[in-house]
């Protein structure tokens, strides 16, 4: 394989990994707001039974 060549499969593969990785970030934020509301609305709940 010429230098070229694996110099262009390490960067795809790099990419890769960074979409790969922000996508996870991106869904562990997202599960983190929707714990964050559910607690939020489950003390409204109470609340409102009180």
């Amino acid at each position: 394989m010429d230098v070229t060549n694996l110099t262009f499969l390490f960067y795809g593969y790099t990419a890769a990994w960074v979409i790969v990785l922000g996508f996870v970030v991106i869904l562990v934020r997202r599960g983190q707001r929707i714990d964050h509301e559910l607690t939020r609305l489950k003390s409204l709940v109470e609340d409102k039974d009180k």
